[in-house]
């Protein structure tokens, strides 16, 4: 059995493989980053670390969850980096079956006729329904990721030259 972090994303339901994951913090100050994407919240420090902060609802259903109470982030490890991914909320850790994981994705990408691109790694049968499964180092094609990369990389070269001095 696998355990995943599940969470609320709009009114969909997503799980995050739990080794993909660092910590659950709550949502608090994020400074905004001009000229980013609309998903690309900003950033924020956390225990001294200053990471991008994603709003998964804006990226997946254009809805911002700012004014959410019960908004969290979620630190994830996206391509070996540490990223905060905003979810409108958490509900709980909990353990799948493999039985009850489906990885065939046909299914989902034959949905979008232009690009063999999702973000989705498998889906969940669960008593509440089918869960998605985000498959964390493909949350974004290919602009969004070298706009979270120039971002992530732009503030640990900050970090790097304060520990240089």
């Amino acid at each position: 059995m696998s355990q995943y972090i599940v969470c609320r994303v709009s009114n969909q339901y997503f799980t995050v493989s739990i080794l993909s994951t660092n910590r659950i913090i709550p949502l608090t100050t994020i400074t905004h980053v001009p000229d980013t994407s609309n998903y690309i919240m900003g950033i924020m420090e956390t225990e001294g670390e200053v990471l991008p902060v994603i709003d998964l609802s804006q990226r997946f259903f254009d809805k911002p969850i700012e004014g959410e109470t019960a908004a969290q982030v979620i630190i994830v490890y996206w391509k070996g980096k540490e990223v905060g991914v905003a979810v409108n909320e958490v509900l709980t850790i909990r353990e799948f079956d493999e039985s009850q994981i489906d990885y065939r994705l046909d299914k989902i990408t034959t949905l979008n006729k232009t690009s063999d691109y999702t973000p989705i790694k498998s889906f969940i049968r669960s008593e509440e329904g089918l869960i998605l499964e985000l498959d964390i180092d493909n949350l974004f094609e290919m602009t969004g990721t070298l706009e979270i990369q120039e971002i992530v990389d732009s503030y640990e070269d900050t970090e790097d030259s304060e520990i240089d001095e």
